[in-house]
């Protein structure tokens, strides 16, 4: 992403993290898949545990909510085990998402940090692995 996370249209970026919240029984995890240029959250998923299913079933409804229409676009995250998984990449392959990975599983190292004003020193680094 060399640090643009400002796209000027749909389904050019999209951004995804991890994060748990306390209720009252409890921690959930909650992941999201959101889609920069119109900073809509396009799937979501809260789920008991942090596997990498959270991961692809948010990816899935994302991929759903546009229709499938959705090859060229860039899917960047952390680098945490849920995102680099390979069913997260062959996910990403089969409908032509590039994935993109921040250097660090730094929460700062992402989309919406870096919009809102918030920066990193760190640098991004582009998945090879996927068709560019």
């Amino acid at each position: 992403m060399q640090r643009h996370f400002a796209p000027e249209g749909l389904n050019e970026l999209w951004t995804s993290d991890l994060t748990y919240l306390k209720i009252g029984t409890g921690d959930v995890y909650l992941c999201c898949v959101r889609d920069e240029g119109s900073s809509r959250v396009l799937g979501w998923q809260l789920a008991d545990h942090m596997r990498t299913e959270i991961v692809t079933d948010s990816l899935d409804q994302a991929i759903a909510t546009r229709f499938s229409n959705v090859a060229g676009t860039i899917f960047h995250a952390d680098r945490g085990s849920q995102f680099s998984d390979h069913k997260v990449e062959a996910l990403c392959a089969t409908f032509e998402i590039t994935r993109s990975m921040g250097a660090t599983g730094s929460c700062y190292d992402h989309a919406s940090a870096n919009r809102s004003g918030r920066s990193s020193s760190t640098s991004t680094s582009t998945d090879t692995s996927s068709p560019p």
